[in-house]
């Protein structure tokens, strides 16, 4: 492979490297703010409670009623 198409390559592997460590950075910090996926899985449950009256969670013990 020519010299110029392996540093091409190595480029863009460090952008997307770059890229991929900043998303996952700001993805933390905000969940670290706001609890992104908390809330909303507990209004959820929530719901899927008061309209069923209990949620099972497959593989779980038949004895645990969460």
């Amino acid at each position: 492979m020519p010299n110029d198409i392996q540093l091409s390559i190595e480029f863009g592997v460090s952008v997307l490297q770059k890229f991929v460590d900043a998303g996952y950075d700001f993805l933390k910090t905000e969940h670290q703010k706001r609890d992104l996926f908390g809330k909303s899985t507990e209004k959820y449950v929530r719901g899927l409670i008061e309209r069923f009256g209990e949620v099972k969670v497959l593989g779980m013990n038949s004895r645990c009623r969460c």
